[in-house]
């Protein structure tokens, strides 16, 4: 596990561009890379003990049906427009979409178009229940920038930015989140794509970004919500009713990954801690390239994260999340 850890830290952190960086980009083109948008991963409980959790990939339905934006074009089109106000840069109005997450790979994919290349893509996107309020949901995002020189296939600049489903403020109900075409869930989308954006900023050292404009031009602060216990509800809703209607696009898929069943109580405990938590790592997981170096370390980091949390609450040791940890660390 901890070669896997130290492969997967290669290109994560943030590095701040340097004086010889800055030299070097002044007056130079910049194109923008990126990846095509990842499946979109809703986490929804189902307490029936004779059948799974239900992780599902929507992507198409997501994206074509309710129109739901990966933020990561927008975060690049400010860094960019920063750079260029603030080195003389030209930004090229096209994205050149890379697959791999190579430096080499994008490098090659971009030389012939510019020099640098701004490289911003999503790593995970996905709603999910909060483990002590089940019935309320809250988006978990995650994502990078890297600055790109593409003659010496360099990394001069790079952030990282992983906002936890607790950030959502007053987190709704599955049927709040998705309700007026995913209202919702697009506000939350803008809202981490801005935070990310300034984190990318002061981490790669590019300087202060325009604000990104919200959709109902209404500021929205965040904030930790309050912990909750709540009694896990029966869910008795059919798979096919848990992706609200949309207008049918083409190529609309719905793929459901089965996991190992589940036997669920009435209330929630440190075993059906450890489930739920089991299951958002796995969604995870799934949402993740498993070619990414971001696939184990940034599950791991995330775990780690929840134990801090709960450990700064003043909350007892929590053996679920210990036992999370432990799991990962023996893999």
């Amino acid at each position: 596990m901890a070669a896997i850890l130290a492969a997967g830290c290669s290109h994560m952190g943030d590095q701040a561009i340097n004086a010889k960086g800055l030299a070097d980009l002044k007056g130079q083109q910049i194109v923008r890379t990126g990846n095509r948008a990842l499946g979109f991963t809703v986490l929804r409980p189902n307490f029936n003990p004779l059948q799974p959790y239900l992780n599902m990939t929507v992507q198409d339905e997501m994206i074509t049906g309710f129109g739901v934006v990966d933020p990561a074009a927008a975060m690049s089109a400010r860094l960019g427009a920063s750079l260029a106000a603030s080195q003389g840069s030209r930004v090229l109005p096209q994205t050149i979409t890379v697959a791999s997450t190579e430096v080499a790979a994008i490098a090659d994919a971009a030389r012939a178009s510019a020099r640098f290349a701004l490289d911003v893509r999503t790593f995970s996107w996905l709603i999910t229940y909060l483990p002590l309020a089940w019935n309320s949901y809250g988006l978990a995002y995650t994502a990078s920038a890297r600055l790109i020189d593409t003659e010496s296939k360099t990394v001069v600049a790079k952030g990282y930015c992983n906002l936890g489903f607790n950030k959502t403020v007053n987190p709704p109900t599955y049927e709040g989140m998705m309700a007026n075409s995913a209202a919702r869930l697009k506000r939350e989308l803008q809202i981490s794509g801005e935070e990310c954006a300034n984190i990318f900023s002061a981490q790669m050292g590019i300087g202060p970004l325009g604000k990104m404009v919200q959709a109902d031009s209404v500021p929205m602060q965040r904030q930790a919500p309050a912990a909750t216990v709540a009694t896990p509800p029966v869910y008795t809703q059919p798979v096919a009713a848990i992706v609200r209607a949309a207008p049918a696009p083409q190529q609309t898929y719905v793929e459901v990954q089965q996991q190992p069943a589940v036997a669920m109580v009435a209330a929630p405990n440190q075993a059906t801690e450890y489930d739920a938590l089991m299951a958002q790592v796995r969604a995870r997981h799934n949402n993740l390239n498993p070619d990414s170096p971001y696939f184990n370390s940034d599950t791991h980091e995330w775990l780690m994260a929840r134990q801090a949390e709960h450990e700064k609450k003043g909350l007892a040791p929590s053996a679920a999340l210990r036992r999370a940890v432990e799991n990962m660390e023996k893999d």
